[in-house]
């Protein structure tokens, strides 16, 4: 499970982002894409949703507000393109803002969708009974009015130069008519979150578990139209067995290559490869409340030192060269180097196995009975380390730490679980140790959701990290209006959370899809490669049988 804001403040590129070449025609439509994608969604509700393989269809089937132009500012509301919202207009002070919905913007059931969608939906994600992993993606609002059936009023609780951003481009907008009586405890579950009904320019068809998805474009749609006809979600066990459907033809697409999927690329075969910036890095995350209680520290990983020790017995170098080769570089902190406010001169802790054993010594943790583990109070130094099956990368990183660290006496017992379970575990806080990967945002604030410490039961901080200190630097950077000053107080953020430890950053990967020939893009944005899906195009000329929908 690639998590990512969830959540996030990812819905932020315009449709247009991939597409608008001058072969764009009407016989550009049409035709068939089929995803590989390794791991299946949790759900499609768009508050609950917490990984790229559930954001993949979640982007198609809801939409926003608004969404960043092809320059990609999250500053202000300059060059951001209208999605649900013909228009918008601030008032005098700046402080509210009245958002006019597209008159021809409709739910795949036929209803209109009106202001009083808007601010439900809104209501829903910050609900505390939904507890969603978005929430904290959301700027900090007072209230909102619904004005007409057309317009809604936004009252803004603070100035942040990214409010509009992260109101218009990650509210998800959903149908209050099909929602208003849902158990909100159990929204993940509910029949809508199966079959969902949203406005995008895709509208869900069937879902087959474990096997695949299918998205049929809103061909009502007078705005944005998709291209593709059709999109096929194809689940597959992990990246290697995706990047072999599509060298053998059978997929179209997969987003990250290994290098075991790399080996399978055939000049003369039928697919090719492209690069692009990634905002994903990944990471070994601490739990630092007991397992399963929220209410307790963990007795293990809740302790600073122990976290820095552990970090100090990892050769973040070997982790890399031996699970992704050259694919992949060594993480510097909480953010990718993709990133504007990224800072890779940041102080490390540094790959010291003698004064890792020397701190744990000094922690108590020792091994007195001789059998290479060590022992504090009784208790073993033994923690689960859980990775997705899915991903047969991190399992291979996994094995690595825990061979480094059996050498200080650490025994790290590899937990693997399968994407249905691990979601609910994550959220719950029913582990040790997860191997993360984090889908960053557009903006560096979206670290907020990742990190914060203020709102831990509604974000996707699912180590309950917390500091004081990263919370006030945090909101220092997201109120600065250039990003220059900005910079500063956000490398003093990572500074923080490097050192205390809450994770050891590893890895950020070189990101390589692996995409059928004919398949026709003009980029792929690293931030959210799956929002340009909709300008994709399969000339005529090379179209397949699969291309051909019979409904």
């Amino acid at each position: 499970m690639d998590v990512h804001r969830l959540a996030p403040s990812l819905v932020f590129a315009a449709l247009t982002a991939c597409g608008g070449s001058a072969d764009d025609s009407a016989e550009a439509g049409g035709g068939t894409i089929v995803f590989a994608v390794a791991g299946e969604p949790e759900t499609l509700v768009p508050p609950s949703v917490m990984s790229v393989q559930a954001r993949i269809p979640v982007d198609q089937i809801f939409e926003p507000l608004a969404s960043p132009g092809p320059e990609g500012s999250t500053l202000g509301d300059a060059g951001f393109m209208p999605r649900l919202a013909a228009s918008w207009r601030w008032s005098a002070d700046s402080s509210t803002i009245d958002f006019s919905i597209d008159p021809t913007a409709h739910f795949h059931d036929g209803r209109r969708v009106t202001a009083n969608d808007v601010k439900f939906s809104h209501e829903l994600f910050v609900d505390p009974a939904v507890q969603s992993p978005n929430a904290s993606s959301l700027p900090a609002i007072d209230s909102i009015v619904v004005v007409d059936s057309a317009t809604v009023r936004v009252w803004f609780g603070d100035r942040s130069p990214e409010r509009f951003f992260r109101l218009a481009a990650n509210l998800l907008v959903m149908p209050q008519h099909l929602l208003a009586s849902v158990d909100r405890t159990r929204l993940p579950e509910s029949a809508f979150a199966q079959a969902p009904v949203g406005s995008g320019p895709y509208r869900f068809v069937k879902w087959e578990r474990g096997a695949t998805m299918e998205l049929a474009a809103d061909t009502t749609r007078t705005r944005n139209r998709a291209l593709p006809e059709r999109l096929l979600l194809r689940f597959v066990p992990d990246l290697n067995a995706g990047a072999r459907s599509v060298a053998a033809g059978e997929s179209d697409f997969i987003e990250n290559l290994r290098p075991e999927g790399m080996a399978l690329v055939a000049p003369d075969g039928p697919a090719r490869v492209v690069e692009y910036a990634s905002p994903d890095h990944g990471y070994l995350l601490f739990n630092t409340r007991s397992n399963g209680n929220r209410k307790a520290a963990h007795p293990i990983l809740g302790e600073r030192a122990l976290r820095r020790a552990l970090g100090m017995a990892i050769d973040r170098r070997a982790v890399v060269r031996n699970a992704l080769d050259s694919l992949a570089v060594v993480s510097t902190g909480p953010f990718s180097r993709a990133s504007w406010a990224a800072d890779t001169t940041i102080a490390q802790i540094p790959y010291a196995v003698e004064a890792a054993r020397a701190l744990l010594d000094s922690l108590g943790w020792r091994d007195a009975n001789g059998d290479g583990i060590r022992e504090r109070h009784g208790r073993p130094l033994r923690f689960q380390v859980t990775v997705p099956s899915v991903s047969a990368t991190r399992r291979q990183i996994a094995v690595t730490l825990q061979e480094q660290l059996r050498q200080v006496g650490v025994d790290a017992v590899i937990d693997v679980a399968e994407p249905a379970v691990l979601a609910p575990r994550l959220t719950q806080g029913k582990f040790d140790a997860f191997i993360h990967v984090w889908h960053g945002d557009a903006s560096p604030s979206g670290i907020v959701q990742v990190w914060g410490g203020r709102d831990l039961a509604q974000s996707a901080n699912f180590g309950w990290y917390a500091s004081a200190t990263v919370d006030s630097l945090l909101d220092l950077a997201g109120h600065e209006a250039t990003r220059d000053r900005a910079r500063t107080f956000y490398r003093e953020a990572y500074e923080v959370i490097v050192q205390d430890a809450p994770a050891i950053f590893l890895w950020e990967p070189r990101t390589f899809a692996l995409v059928h020939r004919r398949i026709k893009f003009d980029r792929l944005d690293g931030s959210g490669w799956w929002m340009g899906i909709p300008t994709w195009r399969i000339p005529a000329a090379e179209r397949l049988p699969r291309d051909q929908v019979r409904r």
